[in-house]
């Protein structure tokens, strides 16, 4: 069996800004890898030790941005690949669906 990969968002109620894009972003990458699946965790039901909004965690680790204020989908799909994702068949690593997810919440 593959093991399964968790990407857990930690949100602001109602979601908005990089808390609906990392959401946006977790559901392109279940699209394309059979072992990714998303939690959302309302922040005012996590725990002391979890991260604040909006934070994103694959498989317990915090990803962090290299670059800027939001996780690029590089990061994820790099990181998703190092947890063993595996893609579907005939489908490629969505890295330009990740980045329109950023861009379509980018523009004014």
């Amino acid at each position: 069996m593959n093991p399964s990969i968790t990407i857990k968002i930690i949100n602001k109620q109602p979601p908005a800004g990089r808390c609906r894009i990392y959401m946006d972003m977790a559901i392109v990458l279940m699209e394309a890898y059979k072992n990714v699946r998303m939690e959302t965790l309302p922040d005012d039901q996590r725990k002391p030790d979890d991260p604040a909004p909006a934070a994103v965690l694959i498989n317990g680790r915090l990803m962090e941005p290299e670059d800027t204020v939001i996780v690029s989908g590089k990061e994820f799909i790099e990181t998703v690949e190092a947890e063993g994702g595996i893609l579907y068949d005939g489908v490629e690593p969505p890295l330009k669906r990740l980045d329109a997810v950023i861009e379509r919440y980018s523009k004014p």
